[in-house]
């Protein structure tokens, strides 16, 4: 699905949640705790299973996680988020690999309901 089209199944009350959430994320003047604080409040407003950042490389042609010495994984389930867990490991993958990659080749946000269906989906790396 869009991004526009899930912006418009959101309740009114996660609307106003994510846009009070980002307000207070771009006062951050630390690029890794912004980006951070970005997983952590779409994991804890939204419907979803987990969040990715990949910052792009196109001089090199690849994505990587947007600290590639600690990474959190988090996932969550219907009630509540059920942990967090650090884990040292650098991602990178090719700029045109998986889901990631179709949405930077493209140039389009996108909201995959099931991620691992989908045959972009990259499980070297998930």
């Amino acid at each position: 699905a869009e991004v526009s089209q899930v912006a418009q199944e959101l309740t009114l009350a996660q609307r106003d949640a994510l846009l009070k959430e980002f307000r207070e994320i771009s006062t951050e003047l630390e690029a890794d705790s912004m980006l951070q604080r970005t997983i952590d409040a779409i994991l804890n407003l939204l419907p979803v299973e987990r969040a990715t950042v990949f910052l792009v490389d196109r001089a090199q042609g690849v994505m990587r996680t947007f600290n590639e010495m600690e990474i959190e994984m988090s996932t969550r389930n219907s009630r509540a988020t059920i942990g967090a867990t650090k884990v040292r490991k650098s991602v990178i993958i090719p700029i045109n690999s998986g889901i990631a990659g179709a949405v930077v080749t493209n140039a389009k946000s996108e909201i995959v309901p099931d991620a691992r269906g989908d045959p972009r989906f990259n499980r070297s790396i998930d």
